[in-house]
């Protein structure tokens, strides 16, 4: 019998290079957007700007930052740089602090505009809170993360979900789209190995696949952050490849073209990551969106992941629902090939 599982399992890996342009395609995705999202968000959180005022008005700008110690502004002196300006100097004259200040915000980004505002607010409140401490309120945050993951880091970590998930998908879905080009569907029909076998080395050959292209997503991830890969991503890894594959196979039983279920797989990879965190919590979100994160399983996933890199809040939930489900939608999809072979005729392989 094993023997068998290694002649079932080596077929399907060979058989890679069918479909090796999407396999690559699957491989370097993520890896591009890695690329992406850190040379964008070099700076984190902060954002830059020209500053014209007094050196000690300069040094409460740039010295205004985050709970985690994260600066909100950076200084750049460029051309159509948004500008803060000292016009009258801030001074406090009898219990009454005066000043004035601009802001030339060239940018017609609303969201743009909201938060410079928001951030020079900030500022502001910083200089009251110092000059007249008697009237400050002090505020106390109590962070999720023992420290504050920088937005480089959280999306590097968000994107190995999706890594999971498109390639459990995609490498899921092409395990049998192969056999509905080749007719195998029909001899397995003929063929003493059971249908619960064919599955189960499918499902390993592919899992087999998904890790190897996980690797190198994290072998490059690891190198950009110049950190060390924790060794309990392997759990992470093992609970999200269990989750994807099985939907991907059935996506392949079910719609048979190559070039559908890779779109398929595509479009459910990044809606179920985008509706499952993958760009960050859902507080302020509409309540809908809220609740579709919450059922969905990838969210499960990328809080995992954050508890492992950044030693966010953990629960066993966060491994269980994943896996219970992927074992549902594995019942499911050997049903599903159990009557497909049940019903299959051979008048087409005769021909």
């Amino acid at each position: 019998m094993i023997k068998r599982y290694c002649i079932l399992i080596k077929k399907e890996i060979l058989s890679t290079t069918a479909t090796l342009s999407f396999h690559i395609i699957a491989l370097i995705s993520p890896v591009l957007f890695l690329f992406v999202f850190t040379s964008n968000l070099k700076n984190d959180i902060s954002f830059p700007v020209r500053i014209n005022g007094s050196r000690e008005f300069q040094t409460h700008v740039l010295s205004f930052t985050s709970p985690g110690g994260s600066s909100y502004f950076h200084y750049l002196d460029e051309e159509n740089m948004i500008t803060i300006t000292e016009n009258r100097n801030i001074t406090l004259n009898n219990g009454v602090l005066t000043g004035d200040i601009l802001l030339e915000v060239n940018s017609i980004d609303a969201n743009i505009t909201k938060n410079y505002r928001n951030r020079l607010t900030g500022v502001l409140s910083r200089i009251v809170s110092s000059s007249i401490p008697e009237i400050a309120i002090t505020v106390e945050e109590i962070p999720v993360y023992s420290r504050d993951p920088p937005w480089s880091a959280f999306f590097g970590s968000s994107i190995f979900i999706f890594a999971i998930i498109f390639s459990g998908f995609l490498f899921g879905s092409f395990s049998f789209t192969e056999e509905w080009d080749n007719h195998m569907i029909t001899l397995f029909k003929l063929s003493p190995v059971a249908p619960a076998h064919v599955i189960l080395a499918k499902f390993l050959s592919v899992f087999i696949k998904v890790q190897i292209s996980l690797l190198f997503y994290l072998s490059i991830s690891a190198a950009i952050a110049k950190t060390p890969i924790p060794p309990k991503i392997i759990i992470l890894m093992v609970t999200g490849s269990v989750l994807a594959i099985p939907p991907g196979m059935l996506v392949g039983v079910i719609l048979k073209n190559k070039l559908v279920t890779f779109l398929v797989s595509l479009i459910a990879s990044i809606t179920l990551w985008a509706f499952g965190g993958g760009f960050g919590t859902a507080g302020g979100m509409a309540p809908l969106v809220q609740t579709l994160m919450s059922i969905n399983p990838v969210s499960s996933l990328v809080k995992l992941v954050l508890h492992i890199n950044f030693s966010g809040p953990f629960e066993p939930f966060l491994v269980f629902y994943p896996l219970i489900l992927g074992v549902i939608l594995f019942l499911i999809l050997f049903e599903r090939y159990r009557d497909l072979i049940k019903n299959t005729k051979y008048r087409g392989l005769l021909w």
